[in-house]
């Protein structure tokens, strides 16, 4: 089913972006064992992706956990950004060191911190990010899916951050 909906998608000018979402990593590591991950995982994903690579599409990862045991793969497969660089699990200041010229983060912006935190707070973190991260192979975005118990306000302190960097 999936092989199906990429060639769908693949159809479209229009789309220059595709995400795979595929959650394959806890806060310690991937789910199961690296071996299996080469195995089963990674020639899996290769295919899915084969399509959108000949068409020239933007491809971006997604899953939640420690990231860097596949971070090797993701960049050998071909992914120009991964999503997103939850802080419980990763350093993002040290993945930047190592992969930042090879595969653009995204996120990392603590959803508990917008969750419950202080805008200035917020607001502070974010322009850290900004400032050790960027300008390029960066993209500002929360470390999870926004919620509705973000207050306006937060999510405001995030994105006022951003646009205040910016010029």
């Amino acid at each position: 089913a999936a092989k199906k909906a990429m060639e769908i998608v693949c159809q479209y000018d229009a789309v220059d972006i595709i995400c795979i979402n595929d959650d394959v990593c806890t806060g310690t590591g991937t789910i199961i064992s690296p071996t299996m991950m080469k195995a089963l995982w990674k020639p899996r994903i290769e295919e899915l992706i084969r399509l959108p690579k000949e068409k020239g599409k933007f491809l971006t990862y997604h899953s939640d956990g420690k990231i860097e045991p596949i971070l090797p793969w993701l960049v050998e497969m071909g992914f120009k950004a991964i999503h997103p660089v939850e802080p419980y699990a990763n350093d993002i200041y040290n993945l930047k060191k190592k992969w930042g010229k090879q595969i653009t983060l995204m996120g990392n912006i603590d959803i508990t911190m917008l969750r419950f935190g202080a805008p200035e707070k917020i607001h502070t973190d974010v322009v850290k990010h900004i400032n050790e991260l960027g300008p390029e192979h960066y993209i500002v975005s929360s470390s999870n899916s926004l919620i509705q118990d973000i207050s306006p306000q937060n999510f405001l302190a995030m994105t006022d951050a951003v646009c205040q960097q910016k010029g």
